[in-house]
């Protein structure tokens, strides 16, 4: 268990890594598009990027 524990947790720690690096550009990608929802409402009502996540 001493020699296990520690790869696993890099290699989990490496995954989560991994993911986040795919999924922020995607995600940005996404909202900078206006395909979540409160983007598009966000662009609809022509207001700032600061009150998107208020209504």
């Amino acid at each position: 268990m001493k020699v296990d524990y520690p790869g696993w947790a890099i290699g989990f720690i490496i995954c989560l890594i991994f993911c986040s690096i795919i999924w922020i550009p995607i995600i940005a990608f996404l909202r900078w598009r206006g395909y979540l929802s409160y983007t598009s409402v966000d662009s609809a009502s022509k207001k700032g990027p600061t009150n998107s996540y208020v209504a």
